[in-house]
């Protein structure tokens, strides 16, 4: 091939890796939004919204006696929409549980979450779960799982983050 070829190779290459650095969050900011899910605050709607800035709202045709479902769109760069689980007083949960469904791109990678919070347990969706069921990686410590999803036609791109702090 022609050194010109390769050099507009070149060029296409670097501006959209500088097009991705700038456009989406890094890797680190999005674990960071995990990670204050995870040891922050209590999880209630409030919180929530802050956090991924999101609008949530009570969804009555879901919730039940022990817990209230919040659903709603987020303005996060990278979570498109969250849900959170939050126990009613009949609840014996000490607190909520939240999925937030993040953008594509931006890509969080595998590699990052490994090299951030170890390899986890892997957990494949049942063989009748819809297409879009993401394979996991659970994290469970005292008080608390962490599952994070990743997409089955990219296993490489986190897609889904649970955080599950209903355990008492």
């Amino acid at each position: 091939m022609q050194a010109s070829h390769w050099t507009a190779v070149a060029i296409v290459l670097i501006a959209s890796s500088m097009l991705s650095q700038t456009a989406y969050p890094r890797d680190d900011a999005i674990l960071d939004l995990v990670d204050s899910l995870r040891g922050g605050e209590q999880l209630t709607p409030q919180y929530v919204e802050k956090l991924a800035g999101c609008r949530l709202q009570r969804d009555a045709d879901v919730s039940t006696g022990y817990f209230n479902v919040h659903r709603g769109a987020c303005t996060h760069p990278a979570v498109a929409s969250a849900e959170l689980r939050t126990p009613t007083r009949s609840a014996s949960a000490r607190d909520g549980l939240v999925i937030l469904y993040l953008r594509q791109p931006p890509c969080v990678r595998l590699e990052a979450v490994v090299s951030r919070y170890g390899e986890g347990e892997p957990g494949f969706p049942s063989p009748n779960a819809p297409a879009e069921e993401p394979m996991y990686l659970r994290y469970i410590e005292a008080g608390q799982r962490m599952s994070l999803g990743f997409q089955r036609q990219d296993p490489s791109c986190l897609s889904r983050v649970v955080v599950d702090r209903t355990e008492r």
